[in-house]
């Protein structure tokens, strides 16, 4: 996934090329960051305010995260589990430092959980109800950052949307899993959580990891994408319904560069800029491929895209893209108004350009 591109469930998050950070739909806990106290839902990209210099953002159901080049992580929306970094017992509508953390090089965020990577050791903070920082415990907040012990060579860190970590390495084990793993989403062929960190068997060569809800993609150096876990509607892309426990390959997918595992759906981008799509259609954050195909695709098609693409990301029932001209395009469930066209329509169902913002990058 690319740093200046984020999807929530029903928000959408960019950084342009001048460092200033962009939002739009779902403020129903403050995760837009616009300091709004109403709180209220956005659908066109609004710049946020006292944001500068952002080197990456994320985002999910109810928070978004910005880490800028001053070397503090900040972050807005709802606290219940610690995801704030910071005391607070309200929805925080305004971005604010982690506190007691500075200068990571990278973060993700999951609903419950974040992960950030400081000098390739790992931190943690939020919920670790299903064993998420695999230090063998399960149960209660972490309000402030700390190191994961025993973890170091880290390059990569990911949370899966529902309390899964994963952790690529530099040496062997490469790739390490934690936390959830109700559907086989850790991919290490069971389905009990891991209170302590466990290899992915047959994972060697991950360039590039996306976790969602109950299942996970991976990008090999080959450019080829795999996938496990739930498969209900079609998410693993393996022309079944069925579940993986353990890795296989989705479709026949070649060359590709990026991935991004939406709620029940999955988009991979491949290195001519050419966006395919699989899963679960029933907003359109597939899009609509002439076929009238609205409910569930279960092995990857194209989606037509006007311009060749960079980058690429997955709500709840929304996906956005950035073309090679820095510009928005946004398709799928639009109820609020996260797709970002101006409406509230609810679905949008094809790619459409967004209008006031440029240059996304």
């Amino acid at each position: 996934m690319a740093d200046f591109l984020a999807a929530g469930n029903a928000t959408s998050v960019v950084r342009r090329t001048d460092g200033t950070v962009w939002t739009w739909g779902n403020d129903e806990s403050g995760q837009l960051g616009l300091g709004d106290p109403a709180m209220t839902f956005r659908n066109v990209p609004t710049q946020v305010p006292g944001v500068a210099n952002a080197r990456q953002v994320a985002a999910t159901s109810t928070n978004s995260f910005v880490l800028s080049s001053d070397g503090f992580v900040r972050a807005c929306g709802w606290h219940v589990t610690g995801q704030l970094g910071r005391p607070a017992t309200m929805p925080q509508t305004s971005f604010l430092p982690v506190q007691r953390f500075r200068r990571p090089r990278a973060i993700s965020a999951g609903w419950l959980h974040c992960l950030a990577l400081y000098k390739n050791l790992v931190y943690g903070w939020g919920s670790n109800q299903h064993g998420s920082f695999g230090d063998g415990t399960q149960g209660g907040n972490w309000i402030y950052p700390r190191r994961l012990a025993g973890i170091d060579g880290v390059t990569q860190v990911v949370c899966g949307m529902w309390g899964q970590s994963f952790l690529m390495r530099r040496s062997s084990p490469r790739l390490l899993a934690a936390g959830r793993n109700n559907y086989g989403q850790l991919g290490d062929g069971t389905t009990q959580d891991r209170l302590e960190f466990v290899e992915i068997p047959g994972m060697s060569d991950v360039v590039a990891i996306s976790g969602s809800l109950d299942f996970t993609l991976v990008l090999r150096g080959d450019g080829t994408v795999w996938a496990w876990g739930r498969n209900h509607v079609g998410q693993l892309g393996d022309g079944t319904l069925n579940d993986r426990l353990t890795p296989g390959r989705v479709g026949q997918l070649r060359r590709i560069v990026a991935i991004s595992a939406g709620t029940s759906h999955g988009l991979a981008l491949d290195d001519a800029g050419r966006v395919a799509g699989w899963g679960l259609n029933t907003t359109a954050q597939l899009a609509d491929d002439g076929s009238g195909n609205f409910s569930v695709r279960r092995n990857p098609a194209k989606i037509v895209m006007p311009r060749p693409i960079v980058a690429i990301a997955t709500g709840g029932g929304h996906s956005l893209a950035v073309d090679d001209n820095g510009d928005v395009w946004g398709w799928g469930y639009n109820v609020n108004g996260e797709v970002g066209v101006g409406s509230t329509a609810t679905h949008i169902h094809n790619p459409t350009r967004l209008t006031g913002i440029s240059q996304v990058g």
